[in-house]
């Protein structure tokens, strides 16, 4: 979001299903017939309505690639779910909380030393900024509540990905990210034209063809 505006990169990110397709088709195997795939297509060529807005220098490169190599780690999520749900049944099998837990222990091992080697300077410049302000603690409760909910919105992400096929987690997925496009863009005052609602309908309309 630092490298482009929120609601463009929900825009990128609302592609999932295009990297879920690639992604089944190069590494795990999965066929989809050309009739799946055409409704895959209002979806796809809706993002480019939904997500327009923002200024020139909000699209950078850098950001667009960030933002659609998220998309092949997101997309990767339900393949792998899907495999731990078909281990037999067996002192090795994981129901859908430890999994979850387990992922969570990786990514905190990944992260904390990613953000210490990368963001170490300005973070402690940054907590000593909201230590003088006396905000520090305001800053820290609204980390607790984001980090609560975005908890559950993963642990609930888990139990979907393992009740439903990769290909459908990415076609159910562009929905929400309408609805954070439309959020980002009243928070943000990004404007919204005819060009920018038609491509959230349109998006609407090829999950419909899907189901």
């Amino acid at each position: 979001v630092a490298l482009m505006s929120a609601s463009l990169a929900s825009t990128v990110r609302a592609l999932e299903p295009v990297s879920t397709v690639i992604l089944g088709f190069l590494a795990f195997g999965e066929r989809y017939s050309p009739r799946l795939l055409a409704t895959l297509l209002p979806i796809c060529v809706s993002q480019k309505g939904g997500g327009s807005g923002g200024t020139a220098s909000a699209a950078s490169a850098a950001g667009v690639l960030l933002a659609g190599a998220s998309n092949f780690g997101f997309s990767s999520r339900p393949f792998l779910a899907q495999r731990l749900a078909a281990l037999p049944d067996s002192a090795r099998k994981l129901d859908s909380a430890s999994a979850f837990f387990n992922a969570m222990c990786i990514g905190i091992a990944v992260m904390l030393p990613a953000v210490a080697a990368l963001e170490l300077a300005e973070l402690r410049e940054a907590v000593g900024r909201l230590a003088a302000e006396g905000t520090l603690g305001d800053f820290a409760a609204e980390v607790g509540i984001s980090g609560g909910g975005f908890f559950f919105y993963q642990f609930s992400q888990m139990v979907l990905m393992s009740k439903l096929s990769a290909i459908a987690c990415s076609v159910v997925n562009p929905m929400s990210k309408a609805f954070v496009i439309v959020s980002c863009a009243i928070y943000f005052a990004e404007p919204m034209g005819a060009l920018n609602i038609g491509g959230i309908l349109l998006s609407a309309c090829g999950v419909v063809l899907f189901t």
